[in-house]
């Protein structure tokens, strides 16, 4: 069993990644500096070779977590949650574009 998990063995990393991390710490909403940052944790893990995904949300804030969700038909919050998500990827996609890292978005 301890074969199985050794790094040689593993190629590809799947990351889940809240949206918020893309926020201002000090509130408000995308915020480069904090993209930046997490740019700065991703590229070394790419460059030791592996394959990566990164499952990047956004739409919590939506869906509940603050006055605004709460006062939204499900469904609609649902909808605005996907597209925040959408939103996020495209961001964190063309600052990774512009380093010159190939990527890919699915939704």
């Amino acid at each position: 069993m301890s074969d199985f998990f050794k790094p040689e063995k593993i190629h590809k990393i799947i990351i889940k990644i809240s949206g918020e991390i893309l926020g201002n710490p000090q509130g408000g909403g995308l915020y480069l500096p904090s993209v930046n940052n997490l740019i700065e944790e991703i590229i070394p893990v790419k460059n030791m070779g592996y394959s990566l995904g990164i499952v990047l949300g956004g739409g919590n804030i939506f869906r509940g977590g603050s006055d605004l969700g709460s006062n939204l038909n499900r469904f609609t919050a649902d909808d605005i949650g996907m597209l925040a998500t959408i939103q996020n990827a495209l961001l964190l996609s063309d600052r990774l574009n512009k380093m010159n890292y190939q990527t890919e978005i699915y939704s």
